[in-house]
């Protein structure tokens, strides 16, 4: 499958040819799938919410959002990152390639672009050696936004902006020199920016595949499972996203009221790892 995207970079013609690159790779993940099939890869339910921010319990659909409700539980559990994949990326477009509902039992395997964009901080501390880690809890919401055509069936739809606000637990994994694979448990926040009322609250759990298609420029296979609240599966579906790098790493001090760099240090006075301790 090759699929463009139109959108206007720096080098238009580059991130034409890595956009059908990465295109053509989510070939892969998109073998056609039965809904029994599908229906077996979502059993079992998810019991992550609470461990992710003691705030989110407050949120509900319809109430106004807070940023502070987001600030997640203090945790030391750093894990190392390729040095490709540290900044700060924006992604510009997904294309969804794949879709089941668990209730209707459809599955949907067309294409269809989703004009959505989201900034995300990959890598907070650098030691002593040039490593860069982060934290398997994201203490800084992954920030999305788009706009949606709303309506029910028959009548006409109203274009909403929505921000989208993820917070995670990630395991990380390198799968090759220019390839890693991050699992997610997570909780979307989407939130209508107009009235800065919370429009849906969704747990997921995620899979992302990233390569690296050159400096600065990644793609990502990702497959998403979204759960009911009991924590039944309620969907699943497949993007596939290309990302550009906009900031390079920066170790992060201070971020969303944690103090990063005494949690580092004590990361790694606790694993017997302070010979790494970088003086910045």
């Amino acid at each position: 499958m090759l699929i463009y995207l139109e959108i206007r970079p720096r080098n238009n013609r580059k991130l034409a040819v890595a956009v059908a690159l990465a295109c053509a790779l989510s070939s892969i993940a998109t073998e056609p799938a039965s809904a029994e099939t599908v229906t077996t890869r979502l059993e079992g339910g998810v019991d992550h919410k609470v461990d992710l921010a003691p705030g989110l319990s407050a949120l509900k659909p319809g109430g106004d959002f807070s940023i502070d409700f987001l600030r997640p539980q203090p945790n030391d559990s750093w894990v190392k990152i390729p040095s490709w994949l540290a900044g700060t990326w924006r992604s510009l477009n997904a294309l969804r390639t794949f879709k089941y509902d668990e209730k209707s039992g459809q599955t949907d395997n067309s294409s269809q672009i989703i004009q959505k964009t989201s900034r995300e901080i990959f890598g907070l501390q650098q030691d002593a050696a040039g490593d860069i880690w982060t934290l398997s809890i994201n203490p800084n919401p992954t920030l999305g936004q788009e706009r949606t055509l709303e309506g029910s069936e028959g009548t006409p739809g109203q274009l909403t902006a929505v921000d989208s606000f993820v917070i995670s637990k990630n395991e990380y994994q390198l799968t090759g020199a220019d390839r890693a694979t991050i699992t997610s448990s997570a909780e979307e926040i989407r939130v209508d920016k107009a009235t800065n009322k919370i429009v849906s609250i969704e747990t997921q759990k995620i899979i992302r595949k990233f390569s690296l298609l050159e400096d600065g420029l990644v793609s990502c296979l990702c497959d998403q499972t979204n759960f009911e609240k009991d924590g039944t599966p309620a969907s699943k579906q497949k993007f596939v996203i290309v990302s550009r790098r906009i900031e390079p790493f920066k170790n992060q001090d201070d971020l969303n009221a944690i103090k990063l760099k005494s949690s580092f240090e004590k990361f790694l006075d606790k694993t017997g790892q302070l010979n790494l301790k970088n003086g910045h």
